[in-house]
């Protein structure tokens, strides 16, 4: 790696040490704290990082994030999260990566599809400017769809 490096050359496999500290309170009150390092490793190589990536990790994360934009009416950001993901999603099973993220990847693209449908509404109702009262029941509707996304579970996303 050293001798590549003095070349000019990135080494083949690089890893980087993460730590993550977690702290909590037990229902007894009492304070704890774990703290856990792992090596992980680092690739420039698309097709690499996409075979080592957790489908379904990927998929949940982006669909709690774009929620999150959604609630807070950043439409744009939403949208642009989950064109991200579904075309990394798609690039791995077109690598034929699993059987496994085939699950993730429907389980995404339902909720996906759904959370979009629910901002293309809000939208259009913004823009005819729909009084509070008429489009009341429909944001309440999608605010309860959107905050379901924000806390969807794992499980949830692969039973999709």
């Amino acid at each position: 790696a050293a001798a590549a490096a003095a070349a000019g050359d990135a080494p083949a496999c690089v890893e980087a040490r993460v730590q993550l500290q977690l702290s909590f309170t037990l229902a007894s009150g009492e304070q704890r704290m774990r703290v856990v390092t792992r090596r992980v490793p680092l690739s420039a190589d698309r097709v690499d990082c996409e075979a080592a990536m957790r489908g379904d990790v990927l998929a949940l994360e982006t669909l709690q994030r774009a929620a999150a934009h959604a609630h807070a009416r950043d439409y744009k950001a939403s949208r642009v999260a989950l064109i991200s993901a579904q075309r990394t999603l798609q690039r791995a099973m077109a690598n034929g990566i699993g059987d496994e993220l085939a699950t993730a990847y429907l389980g995404f693209v339902q909720h996906a599809e759904k959370l979009d449908g629910f901002m293309r509404e809000a939208e259009t109702l913004a823009a005819v400017a729909v009084a509070p009262s008429a489009g009341a029941q429909r944001d309440d509707d999608a605010s309860q769809s959107i905050l379901q996304t924000k806390s969807l579970s794992l499980r949830e996303l692969l039973a999709a």
